[in-house]
């Protein structure tokens, strides 16, 4: 049976109740923390384009998809793709319990990344600019506190390929009401058998701090205004940067053939 991989978007709202499905029954259980998850409905919100130069890629991994009787969904991933930088970040991937340690997670980066890879020559590119990818630190986080041991987690990932960014990584808060995030390690994997130079770092940094969102200001006398601000407005941001600039980050380090693209089973996209 040939693996099917459905991308779902505003184009396709027939494949909706494979995202549903695949959301309760993958990635609750496979992200069972508040904080490490996002809702359907932001899901949804972001496949319609409510987000302002962010596209999502949410792809759904099965047999028999377009059998509304006999589909069989195994696994779920998605990503964004920052449309003023051109880089994207793997988001979530989750593969059922019942079909690990075949090669679907491998095929899940690799449909993701060729899922940006579209989108940014939709957007004018030539190639995507950079692939990324977060993932706790183990020095940071224990065993007991993730799905996964998180050293088993970054081998993984370089096995497949990925390079840790020389920096001591913050994440931004992704809501109003959030925080911070010092416990993750950044990485990073190839595109077109290149990995990101300092440049594409920067890029991705700046679209995740949102470089150049707008916001409304309230004086005291009621009048509002608009504000503008840059990632450089940001603490963080600015340490990360300084790291960046003195850090050794080979321009030129390539991987022609990365491990997420070894041993793959075929699949084709559907939708």
């Amino acid at each position: 049976m040939v693996l099917q991989i459905a991308n779902i978007t505003k184009e396709t709202p027939q494949l909706m109740h494979l995202l549903e499905e695949a959301y309760n029954d993958i990635y609750l259980p496979a992200f069972p923390i508040d904080d490490e998850r996002e809702s359907l409905d932001k899901f949804k919100r972001a496949i319609n384009g409510d987000f302002d130069k962010v596209k999502v890629v949410i792809n759904i991994l099965g047999e028999n998809l377009e059998d509304p009787k006999n589909y069989v969904i195994k696994g779920m991933s998605v990503g964004y793709y920052y449309e003023g930088q051109n880089v994207g970040l793997l988001a979530y991937n989750a593969i059922s319990p019942k079909h690990r340690e075949k090669g679907l997670g491998k095929l899940m980066v690799d449909s993701r990344i060729s899922s940006m890879q579209q989108m940014a020559r939709d957007n004018g590119h030539a190639e995507l600019g950079g692939v990324f990818i977060e993932v706790n630190d183990p020095f940071k986080v224990s065993p007991d506190m993730d799905s996964m041991d998180p050293s088993k987690r970054v081998t993984i990932f370089k096995e497949w390929g990925a390079k840790q960014v020389p920096i001591d990584y913050t994440q931004p808060p992704v809501s109003a009401d959030g925080y911070y995030c010092d416990s993750l390690l950044l990485m990073n994997y190839p595109v077109e058998g290149k990995y990101a130079d300092k440049g594409t770092i920067e890029n991705f940094l700046r679209a995740i701090y949102r470089d150049y969102r707008t916001e409304k200001v309230a004086s005291a006398g009621g009048d509002v205004t608009t504000r503008v601000i840059r990632a450089e407005d940001d603490y963080y941001f600015q340490k990360m940067k300084k790291q960046l600039d003195g850090a050794a980050v080979d321009s030129k380090a390539e991987c022609k053939i990365p491990g997420y693209k070894i041993g793959v089973p075929k699949f084709m996209f559907f939708g």
